[in-house]
């Protein structure tokens, strides 16, 4: 398990006594105290390690680096870059009337879609990949999956979250979570407007805001709106759970149909039947 202060350890700086960072160093310290916590989620936020091995990074909306930090001193190194660039992506592309959470702009940006080419874009400064370096500059950086999220305050975007060290999948759901958790999720659209969304089958649709499933453990976009995750977890009071095999997928359908009950998932297969919001009384599917 990983204490506040071994964390802090892995700090690699954020804005206090440094002006160019524009967030408050209170709220900067307040999402990065998540990251702690969320890794260390029973779930392992559907990731390949438990706990999940993260680096997370902050800009403020001029794109400024205001903190990295990582919650394993094993983390992937390469991946310090990438979550600086995920906080810019999301950052870059979300104001106060649309959110995209990079995880929502993979599917544009593949051959044949709409923001085709955009990877090509607002380059990382390699200047800035060596640990320790960035601090109060803008690095920069584009990345078109999970786990980049807009931070939100009064309804305006504030700067940017991003997290890389696991699938990418589980990156968006530790992102989702941290900003959730220090409170910073209001978004245009209302709150979970800019989760993550899957390809309900492996081919890619260009004209879709989605990306690909990672694994069969990924947590599923309406558990974390609802707080709930997959698997191992038990469902708050008035959520049923029902137990089901991956054969089974047209008997979860016809729960569906017969009570309106959402399905979250069922571990290696999905239903067609998923409503935007897990509401109490509605069935939970698990393998």
């Amino acid at each position: 398990m990983l204490s506040t202060p071994a964390l802090a350890q892995n700090n690699q700086g954020n804005n206090q006594g440094n002006g160019n960072c524009s967030i408050p160093s209170n709220t900067v310290n307040n999402v990065q105290s998540q990251l702690a916590k969320v890794v260390n989620l029973p779930d392992a936020n559907g990731g390949l390690f438990k706990p999940n091995r993260m680096w997370s990074a902050i800009v403020d909306r001029q794109g400024v680096l205001c903190s990295v930090i990582s919650s394993n001193s094993d983390a992937w190194p390469g991946s310090r870059s990438i979550a600086i660039a995920k906080a810019s992506t999301a950052n870059d592309f979300s104001n106060n009337k649309v959110a995209l959470s990079t995880a929502n702009i993979y599917g544009p940006t593949q051959p044949g879609g709409s923001l085709y080419g955009l990877n090509n874009s607002n380059p990382f400064n390699p200047a800035f990949q060596p640990q320790g370096t960035g601090i109060g500059q803008v690095p920069g950086g584009i990345i078109t999956f999970g786990g980049g999220v807009a931070l939100y305050q009064g309804g305006q975007v504030i700067g940017g979250l991003g997290v890389s060290g696991d699938t990418s999948c589980a990156d968006h759901a530790i992102a989702y979570r941290m900003r959730a958790d220090a409170g910073l999720n209001g978004t245009p659209g209302g709150v979970g407007s800019d989760n993550i969304s899957y390809y309900p089958t492996a081919a890619i649709d260009p004209s879709q805001f989605m990306q690909p499933h990672c694994s069969d453990h990924d947590i599923h976009a309406l558990a974390l709106n609802a707080g709930l995750a997959e698997g191992g977890v038990e469902p708050p009071p008035g959520i049923a759970r029902v137990r089901a095999s991956s054969e089974q997928k047209a008997v979860c359908d016809r729960i569906c149909a017969l009570t309106g009950s959402g399905i979250v998932r069922i571990r290696s297969s999905r239903s067609a039947c998923a409503p935007d919001l897990l509401a109490p009384g509605r069935a939970v599917l698990s393998r």
